[in-house]
């Protein structure tokens, strides 16, 4: 009876460290993800940024063309 009681109290601290390791894993995993989607959205937001300063210039250049022309 004891060795069976012993056995049950092992297999309840095995589960126990297994749904540790689980909810360890998923906070890394949920800040892998938190981590890729901020560069993602840096890199979005620096190629709008980028894209945004070739149409200024671009506006820049036809504003500057125009007036030469007069």
């Amino acid at each position: 009876m004891q060795k069976e009681h012993d056995l049950i109290l092992r297999a309840y601290d095995m589960i126990s460290q297994g749904n540790e390791l689980v909810s360890r894993g998923q906070n890394i995993l949920k800040s892998i993800t938190e981590s890729a989607d901020i560069k993602e959205n840096q890199r979005k937001n620096s190629r709008t940024s980028s894209l945004s300063l070739e149409t200024k210039n671009r506006l820049r250049n036809r504003v500057g063309n125009r007036s030469s022309k007069r």
